[in-house]
């Protein structure tokens, strides 16, 4: 019986890509600021309201001296910089990524940069925006074309009977 299974000869290939460090995909060990610094701050989670956006990064061992928080036309960036104690030697593997740190979300117009405030607590930062009041969502009345116009009432006139 012969089985047909394409991708055979490539197994060994697709295992070899997840064996850190040894893989042949594995980036050389860098030193200074630059190293394993190639992934963005981690989002992990944004939340919007009808008045707020609020974004969640992930900074864990950061304190508020590491964090750069700037808005600019509508984009806002954080950056965060991550530090790596090495007693001795240099860096083969690590599995946080260290250096700095960075993303930007574009925000847009709707949100008022006055009000952006961040805090820092447990390795999570939180940053919330409030939105401008004329971006906000609003309730706005539909007037029916095919019902009856009614006439206001005026108040103290004589009622003939």
């Amino acid at each position: 019986m012969f089985v047909f299974r394409p991708w055979r000869a490539e197994d060994g290939f697709l295992r070899s890509m997840f064996d850190w460090p040894t893989s042949r995909f594995a980036l050389p060990a860098m030193e200074g600021d630059y190293a394993l610094s190639l992934g963005a701050l981690p989002l992990r989670h944004a939340t919007e309201e009808d008045d707020a956006l609020t974004l969640v990064f992930e900074a864990p061992g950061a304190t508020a001296d590491d964090v750069s928080l700037t808005y600019e036309a509508g984009r806002l960036t954080v950056s965060v910089d991550r530090g790596v104690e090495t007693p001795g030697g240099r860096i083969c593997h690590a599995e946080r990524p260290h250096g700095r740190l960075s993303r930007q979300i574009e925000l847009g117009r709707a949100y008022d940069p006055d009000s952006i405030e961040a805090t820092l607590d447990e390795g999570l930062l939180v940053v919330r925006a409030i939105k401008r009041p004329e971006a906000r969502p609003r309730e706005i009345p539909i007037a029916s074309a095919s019902a009856p116009q009614l006439e206001p009432k005026t108040g103290g006139e004589d009622h003939e009977s």
